[in-house]
């Protein structure tokens, strides 16, 4: 596991599954890696947080994932770096295992809002 990093309300974090390459075999199998968002509200899966896998496993309409994917194969390694484009467009910018640069579409929850919070001394 890597640095976590808060987006919102979404941990996102991302992890290194260790490829299981056996010395007889002539092939030669990479790590993967996953990213995973859980809500810092619950401690369940973000609904839509990842919207293109979840239009890809559960279509249109459907009611299997009311709760959400906590997690996808990215091949992500290291923090991802949350980018916002003009249009309002969030995106996580990662190196993968294989050190490629690649971008994921998210969708932070929209009523997350962040504020400078305060310290006060008991008496």
């Amino acid at each position: 596991m890597f640095n976590p990093l808060l987006l919102g309300s979404a941990f996102l974090v991302n992890s290194t599954t260790p490829a299981d390459n056996v010395p007889t075999s002539c092939t030669i199998n990479t790590d993967t890696g996953f990213t995973y968002a859980v809500s810092m509200m619950t401690g369940g899966a973000m609904p839509n947080f990842f919207p293109q896998y979840h239009d890809s496993l559960f279509p249109a309409g459907s009611t299997t994932n009311t709760g959400g994917i906590a997690g996808v194969q990215t091949d992500a390694t290291g923090t991802s770096f949350p980018i916002q484009t003009a249009s309002g467009a969030t995106w996580l910018v990662y190196q993968t295992v294989l050190n490629q640069h690649k971008t994921t579409q998210v969708n932070p929850p929209a009523n997350a809002k962040a504020k400078r919070l305060t310290w006060i001394e008991l008496r």
